[in-house]
C-alpha cells in the first residue's frame, strides 16, 4: 500500500499509526535485530529467526508471522507481523516480537529487487527465493499450515529457515 513512499516516511507513518501497524519497516527493525548474535532483547518474547541459503546480499528478506488460522496462512495482508530486513549473503538473523506463547508459522521471501512484492511468473511460480518455518517439502501445491507451524513457549523459540527456489523444487 505504501510501497512507493521512501522507507523513512513509511516508518514515520507506522510509528504514528497511519500505516498498518503490523508492518515493521527497515527503520524500526533495528530494535528487533540480534543484539549480540545470541538472542533478542531479554524483556521481549520473541521468535529468533535465522534465514539460511541466501545467495546474494542484495535486497530485503521479508518475514510474515502467522498464527494458527489456516485461512490466513501465507496471505501477506493477513499476517500478524511483517518484518523487512536487509539481506546478507549466507545468513540473515533477526527477531520477531510476539505478544504471547502459542502456535505460529513464519513465511519468508527474498525481495531481491526491493519492489515490496513476492514476484511470480505468468503461471504463479515464484521468481524469488522463499522458505517456511520447519522447512517443509515443497511440491506442486501450496504448503499447509500444519507443515510450518511450531510451538513458541514462554521463553521464545528459535527457527532456521532455508531458502528454496522454484527451479530447485521443479527439477
Amino acid at each position: 500500500m505504501y510501497r512507493f513512499l521512501p522507507r523513512p516516511i513509511v516508518a514515520f507513518l507506522c510509528a504514528f499509526g497511519i500505516a498498518t501497524s503490523a508492518q515493521i519497516t527497515l527503520a524500526e527493525v533495528t530494535t528487533l535485530e540480534y543484539t549480540d548474535g545470541n538472542g533478542c532483547k531479554d524483556e521481549q518474547l520473541s521468535i529468533r529467526v535465522v534465514v539460511d541459503n541466501i545467495r546474494k546480499g542484495t535486497g530485503t528478506i521479508v518475514a510474515d508471522l502467522h498464527d494458527e488460522k489456516p485461512e490466513d496462512f501465507l496471505r501477506g495482508s493477513r499476517a500478524l507481523i511483517r518484518i523487512r530486513m536487509p539481506a546478507s549473503e549466507g545468513q540473515t538473523r533477526f527477531c520477531i516480537p510476539i505478544e504471547r506463547p502459542g502456535t505460529y508459522a513464519v513465511g519468508i521471501y527474498h525481495d531481491r529487487n526491493d519492489n515490496w512484492k513476492f514476484d511470480k511468473n505468468f503461471f504463479g511460480i515464484p521468481k524469488e527465493a522463499f522458505g517456511l518455518s520447519n522447512n517443509p517439502r515443497y511440491g506442486l501445491r501450496k504448503p499447509k499450515l500444519e507443515e510450518a507451524a511450531f510451538e513458541v513457549p514462554q521463553d521464545g523459540a528459535d527457527t532456521v529457515i532455508r531458502l528454496a527456489r522454484a527451479r530447485d523444487i521443479l527439477n
